[in-house]
């Protein structure tokens, strides 16, 4: 509940989350560059972040993330369709890229390891800590207070994206950002339904990373940046359709009455 040492440890999850990725940033290009081979530096860059994320779970002793009640997955697991939807649909567009990849299958291994990190990474801090330590503060009495916190949580996720202006430039990162904001929202929203599984959340982002890697052309020479860049021509017309599709997910997700079932049968647990 609201307690300043539950205030505390949510302050202490975003000063984590916050200097996890601008050590992240200042080092990874330095790690990249020490490989010749891009899959291997982004690999190992990546990897950096996840012991830098680790380490900052472990120092504040949040272990509490990677526990999880798996009963809720029996019921929730439904809750990510849209995620579903989108992964099947950037497999189909990425199709072509996958089919002229020229990487070699240990640097398709290697990708693959890169999403799984991401996604790691990405959850531990913002799901798994930030937003679990934001539900103990904020508390689960109602259907605001659960919402309240997803979309807290999904607007550090998507701020935390304005990093990438390094490499995306300044308009492409801001667009970055307020998409990812969006689907912060709604994969809050899946992470509470699922009894705060961390390990799903996890899976489910290091697939969707996955295919959005191949669909930007990853196997092939692309970048995610050069993906990011385009995508952010969509201008106000693109976030309004994400913003349409998101939101209507997440009310879905967390549409009072499923709320309040959810809220009772933790109750009665």
């Amino acid at each position: 509940m609201r307690t300043k040492k539950n205030l505390m440890k949510v302050l202490y999850a975003v000063a984590a989350a916050v200097i996890c990725i601008l050590i992240y940033k200042l080092l990874a290009r330095h790690i990249h560059g020490f490989f010749s081979n891009d899959f291997v530096g982004s690999f190992m860059a990546q990897l950096f972040f996840a012991l830098l994320a680790t380490a900052a779970c472990m120092i504040l002793r949040m272990t509490d993330t990677f526990e999880t009640d798996w009963s809720y997955l029996k019921k929730g697991w439904t809750a990510a369709g849209l995620e579903y939807a989108l992964i099947l649909l950037y497999s189909f567009l990425g199709l072509a890229n996958l089919m002229d990849s020229t990487a070699k299958w240990w640097e398709f291994l290697l990708l693959f390891g890169q999403a799984l990190l991401v996604g790691y990474c990405e959850e531990l801090l913002f799901r798994g800590m930030i937003q679990r330590s934001l539900h103990k503060y904020v508390g689960e009495r109602n259907w605001p207070d659960v919402l309240l916190v997803c979309i807290i949580s999904g607007l550090l996720f998507g701020a935390a994206h304005i990093s990438n202006a390094t490499s995306t430039g300044w308009g492409a990162a801001l667009y970055q950002a307020a998409i990812t904001g969006l689907t912060g929202i709604y994969l809050g929203a899946v992470y509470w339904r699922n009894g705060k599984n961390v390990w799903f959340m996890m899976l489910l982002h290091a697939v969707y990373d996955m295919v959005g890697f191949i669909m930007a052309g990853r196997l092939s020479g692309g970048t995610v940046a050069a993906a990011t860049q385009h995508a952010s021509t969509n201008g106000v017309r693109g976030f309004f359709t994400w913003f349409v599709l998101y939101g209507a997910a997440t009310f879905i997700v967390l549409r009072p009455k499923k709320v309040n079932e959810v809220l009772a049968q933790s109750i009665a647990k």
